[in-house]
Formats: C-alpha cells, structure tokens, sequence
C-alpha cells in the first residue's frame, strides 16, 4: 500500500498492535499511521500464544500487507509461569514478602516445530523478543536460569535461520518521586553480556528500549550489539547519563520505537501510546545531537530497513 506521507517515512521497530489496547480501532490506526508516514511496523512476539495471535490478526487482511511484519519468540518474562499462594491476598503476599512459585514453560517438540515454522515465514524478520528481565524477581535463581535457558535457545534459532535479534534486557530499579531512575542493579546486564559472549548473535542485535548509559552501551558493543532501540524514555524524564549516551551513540547503530501502548514520552501523554510518538522521539535526538531532523529521521529508516532486511 502506498502512503500518503505526511510527517516523513519511518519504520516502527517495535510495537505490540496485536494487545487488547488497540481492539476499538486497530486498523483505523495502523492505517492513519501508515498514512502520517510510519512505512511498516514491526510486532514483536510476547508470550509464546502471541506468535499465533498477531497473525491471526492481521494475516487474513490484504489491508495490511507491506505493513505489518513480525519477530518471533517469547519475552522473558513468559518463560516461566508464576503461581501464587492463593491462602493470601495481594496485598498480604506484599506485605509479607511471599514470592510465587515458578513453573518453567515446557519447550516440547510442538513448540519447537511451530517456532521453527514462523522463522521460515517471510514476514518474520527477527527472533524475540528474548533476554533477560530481572525487574520483579531479581534474586530468583530458577527464573533466572529459566530465561538463561531460553535466551541461549533463541540466540540458537536466530543464528540458525540468519535472523537478527531483538534483545528484551531489563534490570531491577527505583524511581525516585518525579519518576526518574534512581537505583539500577546492574547483575542483568553482566549475566546478559557474558551469554552474548559465550553464544554470538551472528545476524544483528538490537537493544530494545534502552535506557542506560554509554558505558553499558559500549559493553554490549564489545559483546555483538550494533543496534539500540530508542523510544519514549527519551523524553522529559531521560537521566542525564541517558541524554549523553544518545548524543554520543553513532547514528547507524539508531533504532526509533514507541513499544506501543507502553512507554510514553512525557507523564501526561494520552493512552495507548502510538507510532506518532516516534516523531517526537526524533525530534528529541536531533535536538540533542545538534542535527536536522530530517537527517535524524531518514538515518533511522535506513537503520531500521537494512536491519530488519526489508525490500
């Protein structure tokens, strides 16, 4: 389909339009923005049941054709199911500290086949999203090794079907009362670099939603990553150390994303996020670069098009 471009082209590099977010107006959406200028978009799989269902939703309609393409895998955090104590409440589980069991996710031949199936899929361009998210639990060994096992296992399918990466890699913080970043336990990182190590990406890796600082930017580097996703935590509350890792990251190795519905740009943007967000995003890492837009804006398209090997 072509589009009408309004606002200049762009690739969504990751957004999740399959969520129930999006079911009052998905395709009235996707449409408008194709029309603003957002060329394709790219939804990565969650839970291992969104594989199915983004395309589901959106391979029966020949409206989305050349827009919508996918990765396949499962995010970390889908690995493993929790199942929780159910003597206690929420909030008496909260209170005093009692954690859920963990149930690792049962990767079986049928899983293995299906999975082996979508990355044979012309509209899969990536395997994830995949990695390591000790957000919630951080000292939970078994879901650790769980999503250890896991990320191994994919970085295996992206080699094996020459697929690039997009790499889920999330710490445990603290905010601090105007919602900024005040304390990062940084062991994910270390635990995500030395498997990136031991196992290479051997078609391309992105960092997606990264946040940090040039100093774990360059670690990655050293481990394989020539990409990192930037997206709405740029904006207004961006730590200083994340303004100065985006003024010096190379603009080859830029990504633009929203992570629609989530991340949004300021504390009052509306809700669900969109792929116009991605405009912003621009605008804010031309500013801080020194750079036209413009320039900005067609660097990541070419970016994001050469990344994700889209004719």
């Amino acid at each position: 389909m072509e589009a009408k471009i309004k606002y200049g082209r762009l690739i969504e590099t990751h957004a999740h339009y399959n969520l129930s977010a999006f079911n009052s107006n998905r395709k009235e959406l996707i449409l408008d923005l194709h029309d603003m200028g957002v060329e394709r978009i790219v939804i990565p799989a969650i839970g291992y049941e969104s594989n199915f269902d983004m395309r589901e939703k959106f391979d029966k309609d020949a409206d989305y054709d050349g827009i919508i393409y996918y990765t396949a895998g499962v995010h970390p955090k889908f690995v493993c199911r929790l199942e929780w104590d159910s003597r206690y409440s929420r909030t008496e589980r909260r209170e005093l500290s009692i954690a859920p069991m963990i149930v690792p996710l049962e990767w079986d031949e049928n899983k293995d086949s299906h999975m082996r199936a979508f990355l044979k899929d012309e509209q899969t361009v990536a395997v994830g999203e995949t990695g390591l998210d000790y957000s919630t639990f951080p000292d939970n060994e078994l879901m650790k090794a769980v999503q250890k096992e896991f990320f191994i296992r994919f970085i295996g399918y992206a080699n094996k079907y020459k697929k690039p990466v997009v790499l889920h890699i999330r710490p445990f913080t603290e905010k601090d009362s105007a919602g900024r970043l005040s304390y990062i336990d940084n062991r994910v990182f270390t635990d995500a670099i030395r498997i990136l190590k031991e196992n290479p990406i051997q078609h391309g890796a992105v960092m997606h939603c990264f946040n940090s600082s040039k100093a774990v930017a360059q670690e990655f580097m050293a481990a394989g990553v020539e990409h990192f996703g930037i997206g709405g935590a740029i904006g207004e509350r961006a730590s200083d150390e994340f303004v100065e890792m985006v003024k010096w990251l190379p603009l080859g190795m830029l990504l633009i994303e929203t992570d629609a519905p989530y991340q949004k740009y300021s504390i009052d943007a509306p809700s669900p996020v969109t792929s116009e967000t991605m405009y912003q995003v621009v605008a804010r890492i031309a500013e801080i670069k020194n750079m036209d837009p413009e320039f900005v804006r067609e660097a990541a398209y070419r970016n994001a098009k050469r990344f994700y090997n889209l004719s």
